[in-house]
């Protein structure tokens, strides 16, 4: 960082070492809303949860109780994946910014 303005050491050094942790971060959050609006439909939000309320309601071992389940795990299988290719994507050093 010797002879860097304050700005360039902030942004290719101090956020290109806290970008994955930053990421990481935003990993979290966006499984919990997930998880979160999940479970929100037992309180009457319409949400994800909603499919499988239903499908508790009228048929626990029916097929609206499967679809439920499946489309909320990929939606969160997914978003985990992308997100921890995102993490590993930028804890390589400069990779994110082209140098």
């Amino acid at each position: 960082g010797m002879g860097m303005s304050g700005a360039q050491m902030l942004w290719r050094i101090e956020v290109q070492l806290a970008l994955p942790i930053i990421i990481a971060g935003i990993r979290i959050a966006a499984l919990s809303t997930i998880g979160l609006t999940t479970i929100a439909a037992w309180i009457g939000a319409g949400s994800l949860g909603q499919i499988l309320r239903d499908g508790l309601a009228r048929d626990p071992s029916g097929s609206k109780l499967y679809a439920g389940v499946i489309t909320i795990s990929t939606i969160a299988i997914a978003t985990d994946v992308i997100f921890r290719l995102a993490e590993r994507f930028t804890s390589v050093p400069g990779a994110w910014l082209g140098t």
